[in-house]
C-alpha cells in the first residue's frame, strides 16, 4: 500500500486551483469595473439633479428669461472655454466641492453639462427642461456616457 499523492494527481491539483485563480482574478477585475462605472453613474445623476433644481429654483422667478446652455460645457474648463452656466458661480475649492458631492473633486474633468430649455407643446405657462450630464470614466477613456433627467416647469402665476 503507498501512501501519498502521486505526480499526476498533483499536476491535475495545480491545474484545476490555476484555473480557479484565473476566473476568480477575472471575476475581482470586473466587479472592478462595474463598481467604478455605478459610482461615476451616481455622480452623473447627483450633478443632472443638482442642475435641474437650480433651473428649475430660476425658472420660478424668471420664467420668461432661462435659458439653454446649448452644447454640453465642461464643469470645470480649459483655458479659455465656457463653463456650464448652471456651475458658474460653483464654489471648486475643496470645502466647497466635498460638501456638493464628497468624491467628486478628484473627477470634475470627466463631467459635462448641458441643459436644454424648451415651451412645452402648445403650453406657453409650461416649459419642459432636459438636462444631460455626460460623463467618462477616466482621461484615457474615450467614450462618454451619459444621464438625462427631464421635468416639466409651470409658471408661477399659473398655478
Amino acid at each position: 500500500m503507498t501512501r501519498g499523492f502521486s505526480l499526476v494527481e498533483v499536476l491535475i491539483a495545480i491545474l484545476v486551483f490555476a484555473c480557479v485563480a484565473v476566473a476568480f482574478t477575472g471575476m475581482v477585475t470586473q466587479g472592478r469595473r462595474t463598481t467604478e462605472f455605478n459610482s461615476r453613474y451616481v455622480e452623473a445623476a447627483f450633478l443632472c439633479r443638482k442642475v435641474l433644481e437650480t433651473v428649475c429654483r430660476e425658472a420660478l422667478w424668471k420664467f420668461d428669461s432661462i435659458e439653454s446652455d446649448g452644447e454640453p460645457l465642461p464643469l470645470v474648463p480649459n483655458e479659455g472655454q465656457e463653463r456650464s452656466r448652471f456651475f458658474e458661480r460653483l464654489d471648486l475649492s475643496s470645502e466647497g466641492i466635498t460638501k456638493l458631492h464628497p468624491h467628486l473633486k478628484e473627477h470634475l474633468e470627466h463631467f459635462m453639462v448641458q441643459a436644454v430649455v424648451e415651451p412645452y407643446e402648445d403650453y406657453e405657462d409650461v416649459k419642459k427642461v432636459l438636462v444631460t450630464v455626460h460623463y467618462r470614466l477616466s482621461v484615457a477613456d474615450d467614450s462618454w456616457h451619459k444621464v438625462d433627467l427631464t421635468t416639466l416647469v409651470v409658471r408661477r402665476t399659473a398655478i
